[in-house]
This record gives C-alpha cells, structure tokens and sequence, in this order.
C-alpha cells in the first residue's frame, strides 16, 4: 500500500533532510516502527503500528521488556497520547509528534510542534577509556543517546570504534580499553583527521595512568596538555572534562591526592584562555557500591553517569546548537576550480549566496552548494590563475538558531593553498620515465569476482620488458586536501597482466618481498625515501592474522604487514608495506567478492585507529566511501629507458 503524504503534512512540519533517528514510517507499506515505548512503568520493544489511507494507525505488535529502560517514545496512560520525539518519512524528518488513541489502540494523527527548521546533527565524541567504551552493552552512552533523542537533540555520536554498542542505533565511539591519558593523546591527531568536526568532547580519562602498570606521577599535567591539544586542534568544540570517580586502592588515594583536586582549576584556566571548556564533576556520582569490580561501574552506575552526561550537554547546546556565532573551521582548494567551506556548526541555507563570498585574486564564483549535515559550502570558481596562496572572505552566513540565527563575525577570512595538482607527472619528479599500464578509479564497492576490473586504461597487452614497477595512489575526502602516495620497486614479474589487481583470472598471487622501494608521498603518516626492502600481500582469496611469510616484526593476531591466504575465500588482498618500519603504504581490500562483503577497505599509511578485530593494513575498515576521489595508476619502467638513473 502506498500512502499519499499530503494529509501528514498538513499537520506536520516536514523538515529538509532526514535525521538519523530510531523513529520510522514507510509509506510504501504504512509501518510506523518504534523501537521502544515507555507505558507507565513497562517497556515494549519492536512496536508497530499500520496506517490506513487516512492515517489512522493500528498497533500491530509490541513485545514486553522485563524491566523499565530508556525508550525511544512515550504513551502517557492517561491522556492515551502517543509522543514522539522525531519521526523519519520519506526524506523529511518530523518533529515532536504526537497520535491519540481513539480507543482498541486506534490512533488518530492529533498534532505537532511549532515549525521548526531542520535541525542537521550535533556531533557527540565520547573520548576516554574503558569507562567510555562501557561494558557491557555501551555503558553510559545507551541512556544518553535515549536522553538527548528524547529531548529533540539531533545528536550523533561520533568515533572510530564501535565495540560495545551493540544495544545503540549509535555506537561509534573512542572509549579506549586500558588505555592512559598519553596513549589517547597520541592518537588524537590521527582520529580529528579521520572523524567530522565534533561539536562536544566528553572527555573522561586518566584513571589508567595510576593503575600499578602505568603510575609515573603528573598525570595532571598531562591531562592539561592534552585538553589543550584538542582546543588547540577544533577551537569551536565544547570540551567537557570530567574528573575520576572512585575505584580500588591503592590507586583511589593517588586519584586524590595528585589529580582530582587539581581538575576544575586546570580547566577553569583553559576556559579563562577563551577555550570552550567545561568541568563537570563526576567524583561524587557513582559510590564505590555501584563499581561493579572496584574500578567500572555496574549498569545503575553508568545510568548516574549518563544524567549527569546530559546535563552537562544541556549547560553548553540546545537542540539547534550553541549561542556562539558561526566560524570558519577551514577551507580547501579541492581542485583549481573549487573551494570547500567548512563552518564550525550547521549553517542557514541561504549561506549559498553568492554575494557571501568573495576571492582575494578576483575570479568569480559561479555557484555554492550546501552539503547535507549544512556544515560545508563548496564554491565553483574561476576561471583565472590562482593565486599560491588565496583568500575567501565570508559575510552574512547564519546558524540554525531559532527564532534568531547568529551571523558570522562581518569580513570573516580565511587563507586556502592552492590545490594538489592532479597526477603523477604534477607531483612525481622523474616520473615521465614510467609507461602507465593501468588505471583505475577506485569503487565505493567491488564486485571483481563477478565482474571486471573496470579500468580506465589497460596497456597490458603490450610486450615491452620493464625492470621497475610503480603503484601511484590518490585519495581526497571532500573537505580534506588530496594525499598522494608513489610506490616503485624493482620488477617482480615480467608479466603485465599480474601486476594489477590480483583478481583470479588475472593469476596475481604475490606474498613476497620486493626490493628498493622509492616511497614519495604528502601523506604526513608516509616516511619517504628509497632503498627501502618491502613486501606484497596481493592475493582475491580471503586471509587471517597468522604471520605465515614469515616477515621479521608482523604479528600472528593482527592484520598486518604480514597475514596468511586462505586457499579459498573472496576477500581480497593489494597490500604494499614497508615492512621494515612496520607500515602499510597502501591498501585496498575486500573487492574480491560480489559485493555482499560492503564497502571496500582503502587507505595510505596505517590505519590510525585500527578496529579491535581489524589491523593498521585497513582490513575490515569498509571506509572506500569516505572519499570523492580514488584513483589507482600502475606503471612500469622500460627496461631500455635512457632516463633510467633519473627516475623514481
């Protein structure tokens, strides 16, 4: 059955673009499908209801929760009214909804909030350690994701690891297991890289540094350091900062005498610098009572902590975000004839005028366009030369504030290098010495099991010897500059056909080392130089973790620089590592299959936040997606090449 929607929005106020929420109608078969209902003091889960063509809904199935938990909507007994927070149909979001029994569980469409805009997500990053993570079953964060939907926060949560999460719509998080404050710190620069700008940081970290493993002492100051590194890294952010709760001794008098009293000042003197930075006491939330093994807290624990989470979300955001004007959080030249605009919180629609913006060197901007999370606008301009280093003035661009948005500070500047050329022979020197044999733009997803390898350009058929075979890889995110990676080595085969994506019918099967590599890259987690002993892993046969080569440093429980093929599988494997400083230069797996595995894996450099069952060689990563361009060239150098000592 499908449902005209004409009658729905005459009562409610459809929003543009959809809300990751729990909340769904299909109208092309009238469930509405609510995950939990709060009824008095019961819950039920997988409740459905069915509309009619007049939207009167019938429920279909609820099934009884043991138990009172966080729900996704409430039925007040009552009233006999049905609340729901946010409800998606059909690319529109509606807010604050509400369906009266009209007796036998009938209910009749009654009312809505006020309109309202669209409210794009506010992105949460719970940062720590196992006290993030929770155990089991995401700790704090399942009521606090309850709390903020059920309050009309757009909130999303924010991460690169999803462990412990099964019960959340939203598990991403950075809740590090076992890890200390400098462990995090560390790795944060890889993982701001990696993640969209998060609008608050809850952070709640350091307990490990007094564990007897770990103690050293001046944890505070390492604790100061760090949230300056994050201020420093996306000043826009709110930083919420908690201290340490009680846990076993001896560790509990260290946390007491050398950290907890000094947390609140630490950070009162980042707010005081100007930094959006909050304390928030946590000490005196969950008792030693409700620490389930001396150190994490039982469920009730975690439940205290998640109020006192939500209230300190509510002190710095409302459901449309902060009082704070807008900023500009950076710009970047993704090409000569287009700029991406990054503000520091969802913007109006109308922050694509044209007359906003204006370029230092004087071309003319021919259009803007506002991606969907209202964050980014990218400008096409041109044509003309542009200059090394431009700049792009912003006027008159608004947030998303009701009823009164907050302009931009007027004249708002900021300063974009010019693009990355594209190519080879833009960013290789040496490299025209090179013969391409193929190319290859990258898919989201890779069928090549079923299919072809679609390549651009295939010169395979040709029969020139070569001695040096050379991958160049490219990749951009749509906000992010393009990073580039140049691999040679001396030949491994003399057969074209074996050198590119090791498919079956193409016979690459190579799990060998290869010799004087040349690695040139922008990549900042790319070391470059030449002389360098590598190893291929190229193989369309699923893999494990064992160190089978055996290459000297490769762990046997960690996708590496060293795992072992399976003889049967569709997985897939194009690895090129240097090996001996334990890196992956590059990687794009899973596309050996038909497409049932997902997105594919790709990456330069090691994964920085490698996923608990994956590895730093990107396996299991399913992030292709990420970015707007991926290509793959593949070239060989004659073996009669003049230019031989010249090249790469």
């Amino acid at each position: 059955m499908l449902l005209r929607l004409t009658s729905f929005a005459t009562l409610l106020t459809a929003t543009v673009g959809v809300c990751a929420q729990a909340i769904v109608f299909n109208p092309s078969t009238g469930i509405l499908l609510i995950p939990s209902v709060r009824v008095g003091s019961s819950t039920y889960s997988n409740v459905r209801l069915r509309a009619d063509v007049s939207l009167e809904f019938v429920l279909t199935e609820a099934t009884p929760v043991p138990g009172t938990s966080a729900a996704a909507a409430v039925y007040d007994i009552d009233s006999g009214v049905l609340r729901l927070p946010i409800v998606d149909v059909a690319g529109a979001s509606y807010r604050a909804v509400t369906l009266q029994n009209m007796g036998d569980y009938r209910f009749r469409l009654r009312t809505a909030a006020a309109p309202s805009l669209a409210l794009p997500p506010l992105r949460i990053w719970p940062l720590g350690d196992s006290l993030t993570a929770g155990t089991p079953q995401g700790g704090y964060r399942s009521r606090l994701h309850a709390h903020l939907i059920g309050a009309g926060y757009p909130a999303e949560f924010i991460g690169t690891l999803t462990v412990n999460g099964a019960s959340l719509t939203d598990p991403e998080h950075d809740g590090h297991s076992g890890w200390t404050i400098a462990q995090v710190a560390d790795n944060v620069p890889a993982w701001l890289e990696r993640l969209e700008d998060p609008d608050v940081v809850l952070l709640l970290l350091g307990t490990n540094d007094f564990s007897e493993a770990n103690y050293r002492g001046s944890a505070i100051t390492r604790l100061d350091d760090f949230i300056g590194q994050i201020a420093a890294a996306r000043p826009q952010t709110h930083i919420i900062v908690a201290n340490l709760m009680v846990r076993e001794e001896p560790a509990n008098s260290r946390i007491v005498s050398e950290f907890n009293p000094l947390v609140e000042s630490i950070v009162n003197a980042h707010a005081a610098a100007g930094r959006r930075v909050k304390f928030l006491d946590m000490r005196p939330v969950v008792p030693l009572s409700q620490m389930s093994d001396g150190l994490h807290p039982s469920q009730a624990g975690y439940d205290r902590m998640a109020d006192v989470w939500y209230a300190g979300i509510q002190s710095v955001l409302s459901p449309d975000g902060d009082a704070l004007p807008p900023a500009i959080s950076r710009a970047v030249a993704i090409d000569a004839a287009q700029v991406a605009i990054t503000f520091s919180k969802p913007v109006a629609d109308d922050a694509t005028e044209l007359t906003n913006y204006t370029i230092s060197d004087g071309r003319p901007i021919h259009s803007a366009m506002l991606d969907a999370a209202r964050r980014t606008v990218s400008l096409t301009i041109g044509p003309g030369q542009p200059a090394p280093n431009f700049s792009v003035r912003v006027s008159h661009v608004r947030d998303r504030r009701t009823p009164v948005p907050n302009p931009i500070a007027p004249e708002s500047t900021v300063v974009v290098a010019s693009a990355s050329k594209r190519g080879y022979v833009n960013n290789i020197p040496g490299a025209a010495c090179y013969r391409i044999v193929y190319s290859l733009d990258l898919p989201d997803k890779a069928a090549f099991a079923v299919a072809p390898v679609p390549y651009a350009i295939d010169r395979s058929d040709t029969s020139e010897p070569f001695d040096r075979v050379a991958y160049y890889v490219e990749l951009q995110r749509q906000d992010r500059e393009l990073q580039y990676l140049w691999v040679s080595m001396d030949a491994f085969t003399n057969d074209l056909k074996r050198v590119g994506v090791p498919t079956a019918s193409s016979g690459g099967f190579w799990q060998r080392p290869v010799a004087n590599l040349t690695v040139l890259s922008n990549s900042p987690r790319i070391g470059s130089g030449k002389g360098f002993v590598g190893n291929l892993e190229f193989w369309h046969a699923s893999y494990g973790t064992a160190n089978a080569a055996p290459v000297g440093g490769a762990s046997d429980s960690t996708y590496d620089f060293g795992d072992s093929p399976f003889p049967t599988g569709t997985y897939g494997s194009m690895q090129i590592h240097h090996s001996a400083r334990g890196q992956t230069l590059f990687a794009f797996n899973n596309w050996a299959g038909s497409g049932e595995n997902g997105f594919a894996d790709l990456g330069i450099g090691n994964d920085p936040a490698p996923l608990p069952n994956g590895g730093p060689d990107w396996t299991l990563r399913n992030n292709a997606q990420d970015y707007s361009t991926k290509l793959l060239q593949i070239l060989v150098r004659p073996t009669a090449s003049v230019l031989a000592p010249t090249c790469p």
